[in-house]
């Protein structure tokens, strides 16, 4: 089929449409979604299905809110997006329609629909939900209705009692509602309907609509947090009157007022017939003809017919509202935006005076910043992203430029691209992951404290204890650390650059102790990270080993204040980076074991086993982003711990000769995180639209069971030479490579 056929709704009175990992997924009994056109996922069989033709690709037969895609079927919305990007996959809509013998998804929870305004979002969670009947047009005129389907609401559904607890809820609603407030709404057939349409001149009555609406939303999260559910995210509502529809509705006002003076003409003439007749009634009667009974009802009959045709009050608001209209292009556009302005100042105050787990998305904020710098979005900054859409709608009008939806933020007068969508759920999924981005911050700052304990262990080797007294040392220690990207989960990066010094004695038998402190820079390498990094850090430890023939041990003691100064967390919203910063500070301290025995001894060659513990914490204290408001928050304190034992194999091939020669030493290990437990971290949304403050899980240390070390040590004229490396493997790697030198001065 050549367009996109259109669908309406044929409930009584409604408007056609409206606008209104650990995976992250493991940490929520759930993901439950309601809302409006946005958050559909698929209530309704699409359109194309209905009129399929053999050898059309319909996708997966559901209708929703974004444009066609070429390979057939309708690109994900908001919704979807946002719950594969949390790691929930596709959730289903709640009461899917059927249509035929066309598959129908099983039920699911999602009970966003197409057709919801605030009171249908409530009902959904309170009530009952339901998808209204649909009627569908063809590209012929042939039309086809589909029967809806109700169900019990999410909270009273016998089937699903207690799927609140603990779960993940987003609640969208209320756009439909300010939509209405100022609206020239066409049908199906292209014709104007007055009955539907509305310009609230009144600014009682817009905030009256205004404030309803976030009343009930506000009535909804109330009663979800009640059912303990373990967050709710709900969505305030961006600029209704930045869309491309309020440029479409303001070319309908001269069709609405053509058809609403044929309404007062017809009402006039019919008023003047009344009139008339009624003039003749009288006259009849007063001079007692006989034909004024019939001329009495014809004029009952003429008055009937007059005020029949007079106009309602409602026609008459509208007709001084399309006056204004004309006389002010911007009128409706100002209506709306007001309007939302009010439905969010209300959605914000009631959402502040309910307890619970609840953060405002700021959606608002976004729309905005998109459409003053698309470029940064990854948008065309060609076309003029408020008014300008992709394709002229029957149901959505608009000021039509064609191009690529990816260039645009509208398909249409009011529904979003593909690429509005992707960027409202990544806004979705940065702010439900914000616990998890910052809980991989002080898994990192354990390198920290690793590199320096590497340098101090270097000094307890065979050949660097062969000589008894004190024996100065300088080393240089670089290190990479990654935390791989998830589910959920950001990549974290972070390198760190030492310089240490220390002093070790050695007695006669072996034993060696000493201490050692270092100073660091902290940095992030590459652009993949969720953070980039501009600061320092003290570490020091001390140490102690022997070496007493086949046996050698060695432990460590580190402790470190980390500064990390300049901080910054950065967002991606479709090709923007949003970069919040701040200055906290930190510490990390450790202690490691390792302890081996050189069973295998053949020449210059030593092998066996080998085994280590460590146990570190690394803590940042809770501190404030600045930047872009929407996205910045506060965080409290984070602290990650990780305790692992490893068991595996060393070996070491060399020989030293009065302290000349040369040693290399490799070992492999297999370990085993004890203490990688997931931490709870609390995040605070700092932005003047923002509400609420959430808890979450964040990632731990996470799994790096490979353990890989290998040395090279020079001796000559004296000084002892090293170059190091050691690494874990796995969702965490860390790379240290270190080059040191010390010098037994005896003693």
């Amino acid at each position: 089929m050549a367009t996109r056929p259109m669908l309406r709704s044929l409930m009584t009175g409604a408007a056609i449409a409206s606008l209104s990992t650990v995976a992250l997924a493991e940490g929520w009994n759930g993901m439950i979604i309601f809302g409006g056109r946005n958050y559909d996922e698929g209530q309704y069989v699409s359109a194309e299905t209905v009129f399929a033709e053999p050898g059309d690709e319909i996708g997966d037969g559901r209708e929703r809110a974004t444009n066609n895609l070429s390979t057939g079927g309708r690109a994900p919305v908001v919704s979807q997006l946002a719950a594969r990007g949390l790691g929930f996959g596709d959730l289903n809509p709640s009461q899917p329609v059927s249509f035929g013998d066309n598959p129908t998804p099983p039920d699911g929870s999602n009970y966003a629909s197409a057709f919801y305004g605030s009171g249908d979002v409530l009902n959904a969670i309170t009530n009952f939900a339901i998808s209204y009947g649909v009627g569908y047009e063809g590209d012929d005129g042939e039309e086809i209705n589909v029967n809806g389907r109700i169900r019990d609401g999410f909270l009273v559904d016998p089937d699903r009692q207690g799927d609140a607890w603990g779960a993940l809820v987003v609640v969208e609603g209320g756009t439909l509602d300010l939509r209405n407030t100022a609206e020239i709404f066409r049908d199906i057939n292209a014709d104007v309907r007055l009955d539907s349409s509305r310009i609230s001149l009144s600014g009682a009555e817009r905030d009256f609509i205004a404030r309803n609406a976030a009343g009930n939303i506000v009535q909804g999260v109330r009663e979800l947090t009640n059912a303990g559910a373990g967050l709710v995210v709900v969505a305030n509502a961006y600029d209704v009157g930045r869309t491309p529809e309020v440029g479409g509705d303001n070319e309908l006002l001269a069709e609405a007022s053509r058809q609403i003076a044929t309404l007062e003409n017809d009402a006039a003439v019919a008023e003047a017939r009344a009139q008339v007749a009624e003039t003749n009634a009288k006259a009849a009667r007063d001079a007692g003809s006989p034909d004024a009974d019939a001329l009495q009802v014809a004029a009952e009959r003429a008055r009937y017919e007059a005020d029949e045709a007079a106009l309602s009050p409602t026609e008459i608001a509208l007709r001084d509202g399309i006056n204004a209209a004309i006389a002010d292009p911007d009128l409706i556009a100002s209506i709306r935006t007001a309007a939302t302005d009010e439905y969010n100042a209300r959605l914000l105050e009631g959402v502040r005076n309910i307890d619970g787990n609840i953060v405002v998305l700021d959606q608002r904020a976004l729309i905005d910043a998109v459409i003053a710098d698309p470029a940064r979005f990854g948008l065309s900054a060609e076309f003029d992203q408020a008014n300008d859409c992709h394709s002229d709608d029957v149901l959505f009008p608009c000021n039509a430029v064609g191009g690529f939806n990816g260039d645009l933020l509208f398909a249409n007068g009011a529904e979003f691209s593909e690429t509005g969508h992707r960027l409202l759920a990544d806004q979705l999924v940065a702010l439900v992951s914000t616990p998890a981005a910052f809980g991989g911050l002080p898994a990192t700052g354990i390198s920290s404290g690793r590199g320096v304990s590497d340098a101090a262990r270097d000094q307890l080797s065979r050949e660097q204890t062969w000589v008894a007294g004190v024996a100065p040392f300088v080393s240089g220690v670089a290190s990479r650390v990654k935390l791989s990207p998830s589910t959920g989960f950001p990549q974290q990066d972070s390198s760190f650059t030492s310089g240490i010094a220390g002093l070790k004695y050695v007695l006669p038998n072996g034993l060696a102790f000493g201490a050692a402190g270092g100073y660091q820079r902290i940095n992030s390498p590459g652009d993949k990270s969720a953070f980039d990094y501009d600061g320092s850090a003290l570490v020091g430890t001390a140490f102690a080993g022997i070496n007493s023939g086949p046996i050698f041990g060695r432990a460590t003691a580190t402790i470190g204040k980390l500064d990390y100064d300049n901080l910054t967390r950065i967002t991606r919203i479709g090709e923007a980076r949003i970069r919040n910063s701040g200055s906290p500070e930190g510490s990390v301290s450790g202690v490691t074991a390792e302890a081996g025995l050189r069973l295998v001894e053949y020449d210059i060659l030593r092998a066996g086993p080998i085994a280590n513990f460590s146990h570190w914490r690394s803590k940042i204290d809770g501190y404030s982003e600045s930047g872009w408001q929407a996205t910045a928050v506060r965080v409290d304190d984070l602290e990650t711990t990780s305790t692992r034992a490893g068991l595996g194999m060393f070996l070491e091939a060399g020989n030293f000769v009065d302290g000349q020669g040369a040693m290399f030493r490799a070992k492999a290990l297999y370990g085993h995180e004890f203490g990688d437990d997931t931490q709870t971290t609390s995040v605070t949304p700092l932005g003047p639209n923002s509400a609420g403050s959430f808890s979450a899980q964040s990632r731990g240390a996470d799994d790096a069971p490979l353990e890989f070390g290998a040395e090279v040590v020079f001796g000559y004229g004296g000084v002892f030479t090293t170059f190091g490396y050691d690494g874990l493997f796995g969702d965490f790697s860390d790379h240290r490579f270190r080059v040191g030198a010390s010098l037994p001065l005896g003693g």
